[in-house]
């Protein structure tokens, strides 16, 4: 059986591999307009603007081409979804995913497996004003003290002559980069809107301190367990406990006599 070699997403859009989100949207553009089957006298055509179409579906968007980066070529049937290929972009994404909240179980807990229900606050765009913060009717203007970045240069000094920067959301603004002549009265001008969320996590047999779990079956969102220490031996404070009461009896035996 014949085998056809694995293309390579940068070499099918002639592009390095650093090149940015436009340079590759300009090349796959030049491309088709010469690969499209219905222009093209050339018999492959077909085969190559599917492979061209499927490398800027990859390398047009950061979270596939991330993936791509970091796994290779993870086309249908070359892996992408067999076994070991979902595991392997699973557990990446589990990785660079910020955890919503940590669960506490004891070394027993997470060697026999536990169901824990985890509790955290989850923050959304405000649906009244559409996360910018003003009332309807409000008259919207760039932040000046951010000049509409939403982000803040904050500069400190670490001594010897060395200083630390670090950008920082605004605080005029909230780092929406805009500000209102009268706040949303639903969310008081922050945007953002906070929700009480909880959902129960199974713990697998065997898990370790600071494993990442999903919070659902092939859900992104990422809790961190955290394994307790055990208690002193149980065996040894029964002991002591015995000891010490034999002790009080033969010292109350002494008082009586």
């Amino acid at each position: 059986m014949s085998t056809t070699a694995t293309p390579d997403y940068y070499e099918v859009l002639g592009v390095p591999r650093d090149a940015n989100a436009e340079r590759i949207k300009k090349a796959f553009r030049a491309r088709a307009r010469s690969l499209h089957p219905d222009v093209s006298n050339d018999p492959g055509a077909p085969q190559k603007f599917r492979e061209l179409t499927e490398a800027y579906g990859v390398l047009s968007k950061s979270s596939t081409r991330v993936l791509y980066d970091r796994f290779g070529y993870r086309g249908r049937g070359n892996g992408w979804f067999t076994p070991a290929g979902a595991r392997a972009a699973t557990d990446f994404l589990l990785r660079r995913a910020e955890p919503v909240a940590e669960v506490l179980v004891d070394e027993f807990e997470a060697e026999r497996g536990v169901r824990r229900k985890a509790r955290w606050t989850r923050s959304e765009p405000c649906s009244a004003c559409g996360g910018r913060g003003g009332a309807p009717d409000a008259i919207s203007m760039t932040c000046p003290a951010c000049v509409g970045t939403g982000r803040q240069r904050v500069e400190s000094s670490l001594g010897a002559g060395e200083r630390l920067l670090q950008i920082e959301s605004c605080p005029s603004c909230s780092g929406r980069g805009t500000l209102a002549s009268e706040d949303c009265a639903s969310c008081r001008g922050s945007g953002q809107t906070k929700t009480r969320q909880s959902a129960e996590v199974v713990v697998p047999p065997g898990t370790a301190d600071g494993e990442r779990l999903p919070l659902r079956e092939g859900s992104r969102e990422v809790v961190v367990v955290r394994v307790l220490a055990a208690p002193p031996d149980e065996a040894l404070v029964r002991y002591v406990a015995v000891l010490g009461l034999i002790v009080a009896l033969v010292f109350l035996w002494l008082l009586l006599r």
